[in-house]
């Protein structure tokens, strides 16, 4: 995925985090500032360079010095990263299983069908028929969300899982996974997977029922009794 940051250049400029700790190693430095709200850590180096460094991302806000550092707290403006899909759909992921309209609307869309409430083995299979005849359309990034969050309701309506909302962050900025998980507390994380991981001639739906069925055995095997 290409990150593209729009970038105060007069305040800082932006360096890879390995170019940041080498410059952290070899210009003594100490923490001044933790920043929880935007997930990252300030360091100040005897050379009076100011980096902003986020727990979890790629690049680290680089400060000549104070002066510069400052005009920015005033007023702090941090790099939108464009095209990072999961911050695009943020409010409609944190709200999920309330939003899934929104994601079915956004997959009619996407592959000009009219589909609906896929919450039976017919409809699900339908459902594979339109990815595997539109694979062009799946490749792209703005389908992998919809794809997804509809395998998740199917899983959710069909069987004993739930939606669990898991809260992530990159660069700067926080977001949401929505997770689908049995009642035996087991997560089905491999549904995000089966979009973008599987071969366009392997996404069928008995693929799917593949990786399902594997994933059932696992818990009966390890839950004695749990009922499906």
């Amino acid at each position: 995925m290409v990150l593209i940051f729009k970038i105060w250049l007069m305040y800082y400029s932006l360096i890879p985090n390995l170019e940041a700790l080498r410059l952290l190693k070899s210009e003594a430095s100490q923490i001044v500032l933790k920043m929880p709200e935007n997930f990252a850590t300030v360091y100040q180096t005897k050379k009076n360079k100011f980096l902003i460094v986020p727990d979890f991302g790629e690049f680290t806000m680089l400060f000549d010095n104070e002066e510069k550092y400052k005009m920015f707290l005033a007023d702090p403006k941090f790099p939108m990263i464009n095209n990072h899909i999961f911050l695009e759909e943020k409010d409609h992921l944190c709200k999920v299983p309330d939003q899934i309209e929104h994601f079915y609307s956004q997959f009619n869309r996407i592959f000009d069908v009219q589909i609906s409430n896929v919450n039976t083995d017919q409809k699900m299979k339908d459902f594979f028929d339109i990815l595997k005849n539109r694979n062009d359309i799946l490749k792209k990034e703005e389908a992998y969300i919809p794809v997804t969050i509809i395998i998740g309701d199917f899983l959710c309506s069909t069987l004993n899982f739930h939606w669990e909302i898991r809260q992530n962050n990159f660069q700067f900025y926080g977001y949401c996974t929505p997770i689908v998980v049995h009642k035996s507390g087991i997560e089905f994380h491999q549904f995000w997977d089966i979009a973008r991981n599987t071969s366009a001639t392997q996404l069928t739906y008995e693929k799917f029922e593949d990786i399902l069925t594997h994933f059932i055995e696992t818990i009966k095997l390890n839950y004695p009794g749990i009922d499906f």
